[in-house]
């Protein structure tokens, strides 16, 4: 397994919907991690949560409630 398979899809580097860049992990839980981020047509910085691949199987509602908390 290597060290991506172990965190997720995305990593630092990796750059999202063409606009975002990951520039550094900055928590993981449950629910999925939470990179800095920047914009990179604005060079606005940003926080950007990705869910975990296994919360597909989790209700709206629970979804919800989790990335609220």
């Amino acid at each position: 397994m290597t060290g991506r398979e172990r965190r997720g899809a995305f990593d630092v580097g990796d750059v999202l919907d063409g606009r975002y860049q990951l520039l550094r992990e900055l928590g993981r839980g449950a629910a999925g991690a939470v990179f800095e981020a920047r914009h990179l047509f604005t060079g606005r910085f940003v926080a950007i949560k990705l869910v975990a691949p296994q919360i597909g199987t989790w209700s709206v509602g629970e979804l919800r409630i989790r990335l609220e908390r």
